[in-house]
């Protein structure tokens, strides 16, 4: 093909693609806004309030006995590494597994005086509720 044709047909390609595009993130966006809470990848993994109301059977975790209860532990594995690091995409991977439950903010409890001076106890409290045969996972810098 000489250049000229060439030159003529690439923005059809591009309009066409940009087109298939717009259609397919369009798409996603549905899929995304009609799923389910208990179907997402993040499931169970942020402690708010209203989210214990959309418990269905479709939950990654067994129904606890009665004698089972969500309680605020300490952290059974700490991630400790540099600022950008990977520590973080790391962290966000792990949260998939449902038997591991993450601190999704940084509590900076071992590298600041001032909420090291808290204690334990208040170390402790900051931590999401999980049951005894789930993993709490804390990242801290």
């Amino acid at each position: 093909m000489e250049s000229s044709k060439i030159r003529a047909i690439i923005p059809s390609i591009c309009l066409v693609l940009s087109l298939i595009v717009l259609i397919n993130v369009s798409y996603m966006g549905v899929k995304v806004a009609t799923t389910p809470v208990s179907e997402s990848p993040l499931y169970g993994q942020y402690d708010i309030e209203y989210m214990n109301t959309f418990i269905s059977d479709s939950s990654p975790l067994p129904p606890p006995s009665p004698a089972q209860r969500r309680t605020q532990r300490l952290p059974q594995c700490l991630i400790i590494g540099a600022r950008k690091g990977g520590t973080r995409a790391l962290l966000d991977a792990l949260a998939l597994h449902p038997q591991i439950r993450v601190a999704r903010r940084e509590v900076h409890f071992f590298n600041n005086n001032e909420t090291y001076a808290k204690g334990i106890e208040w170390y402790r409290l900051q931590m999401p509720y999980t049951y005894a045969e789930q993993v709490t996972i804390e990242k801290t810098p």
